[in-house]
């Protein structure tokens, strides 16, 4: 996995105070303004655990607004919030925050072999 921080990115920077006032956190953000549509894709889990449909359902109702917002009055924004699902590929390091305490399966190509275990902590 290359390094990367999802905190810096000004989507997470202007979106996850919304959803951290909801007990949520997000995991990826991406944006791609496709000439009058702006497509807003946005994954979010429950801090200390697993988010639920209702959960999407607020982070989409605090979102939106904001996005509109930000598009501009002459935009179409489409929003799709979703979670990172169970078989998700770590792709940033804000996730080993986010999933501290939870089951993984790594590949080990050392051992050319699955490794079980949990995360048990990030050092930044």
């Amino acid at each position: 996995m290359e390094k990367t921080n999802i905190t810096s990115d000004p989507l997470f920077v202007l979106y996850e105070p919304l959803v951290r006032e909801l007990g949520l956190a997000i995991v990826e953000i991406r944006q791609a303004d496709r000439g009058r549509n702006v497509e807003l894709e946005v994954a979010i889990t429950r801090l200390g655990g697993d988010a639920a449909s209702k959960d999407c359902d607020a982070a989409y109702h605090a979102i939106y607004p904001v996005a509109m917002e930000e598009a501009g009055p002459l935009r179409d924004v489409f929003l799709t919030v979703e979670t990172p699902g169970m078989l998700r590929t770590i792709k940033d390091a804000h996730e080993f925050e986010l999933f501290t305490g939870r089951s993984v399966k790594v590949y080990d190509t050392g051992r050319a072999s699955w490794l079980t275990g949990k995360i048990a902590g990030f050092d930044g």
